[in-house]
């Protein structure tokens, strides 16, 4: 990986960034890692918005088609409350430990100046960042991925599992 400290995961939506975070990061032990995952929220069949889950079993939910909000993506308000009150409750484990994983860096999330400034203390600080990210995104989305000390990588279904194991065998180099 040489002089870069971070990983960041990016693809067309639905190609699998999330499972891949999650598949990389099992077994590992949780003392050692923080941060959250986001997962889709269905209702008969059809996504209504998605909910974060911390590493530690906390949730918010980020967006959803019934929640008013001037903070909007396509059809679905943004809860800033949410996000940054789980931010809020992590923000010191994300920067007591070794690794934090993020998914996602996206458009919902940086509607939240808590999220960038705790991205921004995160890449600056001591811990490894391993996150999924936008492909395409102003502000935070696009300066991350300009960094010199982040390792880019291009997910497409056919690389997906290789991807999870490489970033697995880096998280463990770390640890």
């Amino acid at each position: 990986m040489g002089n870069r400290r971070h990983i960041l995961i990016t693809g067309p939506p639905g190609v699998g960034k999330t499972t891949c975070i999650i598949n990389a990061i099992k077994g590992i032990p949780r003392e050692r890692i923080a941060g959250f995952y986001t997962e889709e929220v269905r209702e008969r069949g059809k996504r209504r918005g998605f909910r974060m889950m911390s590493l530690d079993g906390h949730e918010a939910v980020l967006a959803d088609v019934n929640i008013r909000s001037s903070y909007k993506v396509g059809r679905y308000g943004v809860n800033i409350e949410g996000l940054n009150g789980l931010l809020r409750e992590n923000r010191s484990k994300f920067l007591g430990s070794g690794i934090v994983i993020i998914d996602e860096i996206g458009k919902m999330e940086c509607f939240s100046e808590e999220f960038v400034g705790t991205v921004n203390d995160v890449l600056t600080s001591g811990p490894m960042l391993v996150a999924t990210v936008a492909s395409k995104g102003s502000g935070l989305i696009s300066e991350i991925q300009e960094r010199n000390d982040v390792l880019i990588y291009r997910m497409v279904r056919e690389n997906r599992d290789r991807i999870a194991e490489e970033i697995r065998d880096e998280i463990l180099r770390v640890i």
